[in-house]
């Protein structure tokens, strides 16, 4: 009889601990920064009677390019991360003439930000992320990115778009894995127009064409940062954005 009780006993703590025991739980992603490699494909949408196309018909010109962008992300709140591209710059040729694209506010603070949010984060309970100092926990969110951006010619002829150009995807890492692609979403048209003073002037600046839905960039490479880098990086973003807010 005294086995047996002890045998109850025994199983009783066994059943209290596996329903109390504490969950196994991911510390909230830390704010960060990396720099990525890329490469970018869209379709510009050329209007008929433009100094970019003299035809009666819309002309539909394939753009490609590789670039280099720097991201910056801040601390998570539940499932939600805000963050900011802070640098765009890509190079490619069109028809033979060199080209580039530049965005984020450190490249073209004239027409803005490019920010972002990942939603719907998904952690691995059992890795502590950036507050060990490994990278980050996030198994996958979803990512959303817009903003404006500008293509310069070789000449110097500075075209641009004002309105924000939108990205969406699910990631499955931060940072990327190499490999991962974001793509426009199906309402992220924006017309592109030709800057004719010293700064954009969406009002008087004709639209000479569109960006077209289904732009696509992908991830080729990640590259490493020195740790203090990073943290400058972060510390003056974290500021600006900061600043904006209030």
């Amino acid at each position: 009889m005294r086995s047996m009780n002890s045998a109850l006993l025994a199983f009783a703590v066994y059943v209290l601990s596996v329903h109390f025991a504490p969950t196994v739980q991911a510390a909230p992603i830390q704010g960060g920064t990396a720099t990525y490699e890329y490469f970018n494909t869209f379709v510009t949408r050329l209007y008929p009677g433009t100094p970019f196309n003299a035809g009666p018909d819309p002309v539909d010109v394939t753009v490609e390019s590789n670039g280099v962008l720097t991201e910056v992300w801040e601390d998570q709140v539940g499932d939600t991360i805000d963050f900011e591209i802070v640098s765009i710059m890509q190079e490619g040729l069109l028809a033979g003439i060199p080209f580039q694209i530049i965005g984020g506010i450190e490249k073209t603070p004239e027409l803005g930000p490019f920010v972002g949010t990942y939603t719907d984060i998904v952690q691995d309970p059992l890795d502590p992320g950036f507050g060990a100092g490994d990278p980050s926990s996030l198994m996958s969110a979803f990512r959303r990115a817009a903003g404006p951006f500008a293509q310069i010619l070789i000449d110097g002829t500075y075209l641009y778009a004002s309105d924000p150009y939108a990205f969406e995807s699910t990631i499955t890492g931060l940072p990327y894995p190499v490999g991962s692609v974001f793509v426009g979403t199906p309402n992220s048209e924006v017309e592109i127009r030709l800057r004719l003073g010293a700064a954009p002037d969406p009002v008087n600046d004709p639209p000479i064409g569109a960006a077209l839905p289904g732009g696509i960039v992908r991830i080729t490479r990640v590259v490493p940062e020195p740790p203090a880098v990073a943290l400058a990086i972060l510390a003056v973003v974290g500021a600006a954005v900061g600043a904006r807010r209030r």
